[in-house]
């Protein structure tokens, strides 16, 4: 997200559940499936994407069960992290290589400055790539950039920066149903004191317009570098799985990086096979999401809720 957790969905921290009598729950309300099933599930998908509480045990204890099930099953996976800007891919590589050592990635990286959620949050995930020689892609895109966009737009963007990011072309807005989940996202935050830095004066219109464009614009422009990331990936190598972990803002009903990963294998490159499956994580029972606007509510936000 942009203004990390402006636009973040925050929860307290809770433990995980882990009893193997329970069922997911499919977000149309029909009926859950097992662990097991659910898993097999996930192994039939391209990429699968677990979108999570940033802060939230729970969440990152199954991500890691989902990720050693799905290795288990077939070891040709990658994980690509929100959490890692695209620069400092080379210290990621260093890591799992063994020629560096965590503390060193985690400074080479700036991850506490450019994530700063609790490493240990992610560590158990990173350790595990390095013991199996599991691949972890840097998907994201700088800070930098985004902050750029969110205060002048695409168009302060310069060469150099496509270093990083995907070509202004493929950063699509024209997709009105995220346009309308975001305006209530930006318009609650302007509310609650961020209108100066997200648009000028409240009740200044025409300010707030023009802040919601660019905050929309560095909003997508985050999720289809994430999206791009995956693309490449799965184009490098097709018969390999790859598990996103990233925000549930930027999974929610597809709107973020789910549709963008499938315009590019799909659309653009007709990879009619391809498959995405998102799930979300609740422990003792699916969580009841709150369509933010009511041209959302006929839609399911995610795919399954693993909620054993």
């Amino acid at each position: 997200m942009v203004a990390q957790p402006a636009s973040e969905e925050v929860a307290t921290t809770e433990s995980s559940s882990t009893d193997p009598s329970g069922k997911s729950a499919k977000s149309d309300g029909a009926e859950g499936l097992s662990r097991n099933q659910l898993i097999n599930v996930l192994a039939d998908s391209d990429a699968v994407y677990l979108g999570e509480f940033h802060d939230r045990d729970y969440d990152h204890t199954a991500q890691l069960e989902i990720i050693r099930a799905l290795h288990a099953r077939d070891p040709n996976i990658a994980i690509a992290m929100e959490m890692f800007h695209r620069p400092f891919q080379g210290f990621i590589d260093d890591y799992l290589a063994g020629d560096i050592g965590e503390e060193e990635m985690i400074a080479k990286t700036e991850y506490e400055t450019r994530w700063g959620f609790p490493w240990e949050l992610y560590a158990p995930i990173l350790r595990f790539a390095r013991e199996e020689g599991i691949p972890v892609i840097a998907a994201n895109v700088p800070r930098e950039l985004t902050r750029k966009v969110a205060a002048g737009g695409l168009d302060a963007l310069e060469e150099g920066d496509f270093r990083y990011a995907p070509p202004v072309e493929d950063i699509r807005l024209d997709n009105e149903g995220y346009r309308a989940m975001l305006s209530d996202i930006f318009q609650m935050h302007a509310h609650m004191g961020a209108g100066h830095a997200a648009g000028g004066e409240d009740g200044d219109a025409k300010a707030n317009d023009d802040g919601f464009e660019r905050f929309f614009s560095a909003q997508v422009l985050w999720d289809e570098t994430i999206a791009e990331s995956v693309a490449i990936s799965l184009r490098e190598d097709p018969e390999r799985q790859v598990v996103v972990i990233l925000g549930r803002g930027h999974v929610a009903y597809d709107f973020g990086v789910p549709s963008r990963v499938e315009r590019r294998l799909v659309e653009e490159d007709g990879m009619t096979d391809f498959t995405g499956t998102s799930v979300f994580f609740a422990e003792g029972g699916a969580e009841p999401i709150e369509p933010p606007t009511p041209e959302l509510v006929d839609l399911s936000p995610v795919d399954y809720f693993w909620s054993f």
